[in-house]
């Protein structure tokens, strides 16, 4: 059970027709963007789906999972090149992920340089 007391399913087989299904209402001149959902969304990056009549679109996910040792962890973060959970708070979101954390740099220099953000970045920022 899940925190909200959702009821986690597992499919017990693979391939087309037996996994994650979204059937959408039609939207006028819209597409729909799908991202991570740990991840600040960012325009033009994720999947974008084009919202037409009976459209359909497959897609696959793969995961990826990057484990270390202990012992990577005592290691200098320039030398490891990346940074353990609670090592690095990012001020755009809670989740560390090395997108957000591109994102977050990105906010840094535009800020530097022009003083203000984009429409889309919280100017609370």
């Amino acid at each position: 059970m899940t925190g909200i007391g959702c009821k986690l399913l597992k499919s017990s087989s693979s391939g087309r027709g037996t996994g994650l299904e979204i059937f959408l209402s039609k939207f006028n001149e819209s597409d729909v963007q799908v991202n991570n959902v740990a991840e600040f969304p960012e325009a033009g990056m994720g999947i974008l789906v084009p919202m037409g009549h009976r459209s359909k679109m497959v897609s696959t996910v793969k995961l990826t999972l990057t484990e270390s040792s202990p012992q990577i962890q005592s290691l200098p973060m320039e030398k490891r090149g990346c940074y353990f959970k609670g090592e690095y708070t990012l001020r755009i979101t809670t989740e560390y992920t090395f997108k957000n954390c591109l994102i977050q740099c990105r906010m840094d220099f535009i800020k530097s340089i022009c003083g203000c953000l984009p429409y889309y970045f919280n100017e609370g920022f």
